[in-house]
């Protein structure tokens, strides 16, 4: 299986693929997806936030967790580098045109979820900047704000986390 992930602000997967002269299957009666508005805010519930909490992490989490506890300076370098990581475009398997699918879990991916994911995915973004730079300018530990961080993945909706491939 083929698997790409295309996170560019100015090129998204959909338009990316419609250059390669590839479209996805929309399904019938389905209209193609528009830009959100760039006032577009994304709120989550208390109840959405305490139902995602998950203390279990998968191994490759729990290990980065380790090294940023046992390396402080590695942790604050790694805090910089993820607070510059894009998500604006899912992980998506393109290796079956016409039909690009989500990798995570196989969904039929149309210019409707694009437009919903990218609306979301400029205020993860920066939501989750404002975090690593909140906790790194008042010297909380490394390892307290990459909890933070997990804490805010975790608090996002399903079909978001589906897309950035969230454990």
């Amino acid at each position: 299986m083929s698997i790409s992930s295309l996170s560019s602000t100015a090129l998204d997967a959909l338009s990316w693929l419609n250059a390669q002269g590839r479209r996805p299957g929309l399904p019938q009666g389905t209209e193609p997806g528009r830009a959100a508005a760039p006032e577009t805010t994304a709120t989550l519930s208390p109840e959405a936030v305490a139902a995602s909490r998950n203390t279990a992490r998968s191994a490759g989490l729990q290990k980065v967790m380790d090294e940023v506890r046992a390396d402080p300076a590695f942790g604050r370098q790694y805090l910089g580098q993820l607070a510059g990581v894009t998500t604006d475009g899912p992980l998506l398997d393109i290796s079956h045109p016409p039909d690009i699918r989500l990798s995570s879990t196989g969904e039929l991916w149309t210019d409707e979820k694009q437009a919903q994911y990218s609306a979301l995915s400029t205020h993860v973004m920066q939501q989750r900047r404002d975090i690593i730079n909140a906790g790194l300018a008042d010297g909380s530990a490394p390892d307290a704000v990459l909890q933070r961080v997990y804490d805010f993945n975790d608090a996002l909706p399903q079909w978001y986390k589906d897309g950035m491939n969230w454990a």
